[in-house]
């Protein structure tokens, strides 16, 4: 454990983030799956006490719900839906932290799915090969993502978010993270789609794909959202536009010392960046979209200081 407690620091501190050490008030659990009630996931969940740290190794099969404020350790950890359901869900009023697993396999709402009222915290953690109606991670809540990779996920409901829909009213960030390879299969926002707030920072959205509009990012109805010193590349926007960045409604979406390039759009244009047909504004602060196919930005004229 103390290995792994350095390890952690280590890594948090290369990703310029605060690392607060304290004592633990309780001592780690630690689960080795597969295994059988008493000793299985949830069951132990279920009657840690409130705080305490709980070491996974092996592979967790099934739906699993954080129900109380717990830490989460993975050391080689899996939790795996084994393709029914969600593979973890945060409840609501309940802060949990998550470090070092991968949660993959599910097939329902999304791989990860955070409540209405709660709190998550991902450090270096990989949400892959899931599929539902959101694809990686539904956030109704609060959720912050570090070090971590969203790949290879697909919605298939027609509000989309491939990798990561972030609801109404949710709160999102995402430091030195991926967002990448992720589908919107019927629908819109092949990587993420931004419905609440949102702030990307040293992240990379790139590789997603989304049958209408979105390829890599979506932000609508009345969302806020900010890229700094962030990529968004090589998304597909299959049959509309934004093949990087779509921006409807009243949104907001603010780009500092950022780039996009090097995506696609369908028909309507703006390979790069589409700001629709609302009033919502898109600000480039010292970024760059540029290479983008058909063009950069439609409708001619939206995005203020992109040309092309």
């Amino acid at each position: 454990m103390k290995k792994l407690a350095v390890l952690g620091a280590a890594l948090l501190v290369g990703l310029g983030l605060t690392v607060t050490v304290g004592p633990s008030a309780f001592a780690a659990i630690t689960v080795h799956c597969p295994a059988s009630p008493p000793n299985d996931l949830q069951t132990v969940m279920n009657n840690a006490p409130v705080g305490s740290q709980i070491d996974i190794t092996g592979t967790c099969i099934g739906n699993f719900t954080v129900p109380k404020n717990l830490t989460l350790v993975g050391q080689a950890g899996v939790l795996d839906a084994n393709q029914r359901g969600t593979a973890l869900t945060v409840a609501s009023g309940v802060t949990a932290v998550v470090d070092y697993l991968t949660i993959q396999h599910s097939r329902g709402l999304a791989g990860l799915v955070v409540d209405s009222g709660g709190t998550l915290t991902l450090n270096a953690v990989t949400v892959s090969a899931n599929n539902g109606a959101a694809g990686g991670i539904s956030n109704s809540g609060t959720l912050t993502v570090r070090g971590s990779t969203i790949s290879g996920n697909g919605a298939v409901g027609l509000s989309g978010g491939g990798g990561i829909f972030n609801a109404g009213g949710a709160s999102m960030t995402l430091t030195s993270s991926t967002v990448t390879d992720n589908q919107a299969v019927r629908g819109n926002g092949g990587g993420i789609v931004n419905a609440g707030s949102a702030a990307l920072t040293s992240s990379t959205v790139s590789g997603n794909g989304a049958l209408f509009f979105a390829g890599g990012i979506l932000n609508e109805g009345t969302a806020t959202m900010t890229l700094t010193s962030s990529k968004v590349s090589d998304n597909n926007a299959v049959r509309a536009g934004g093949g990087g960045i779509d921006n409807e409604g009243t949104a907001t979406i603010t780009l500092t010392t950022s780039k996009v390039s090097d995506n696609s759009a369908g028909r309507v244009g703006g390979g790069g960046i589409f700001n629709g047909a609302g009033t919502g504004s898109v600000t480039l602060n010292s970024s760059a979209v540029t290479a983008n196919t058909p063009d950069n930005c439609a409708p001619p004229g939206s995005v203020p200081g992109c040309t092309g």
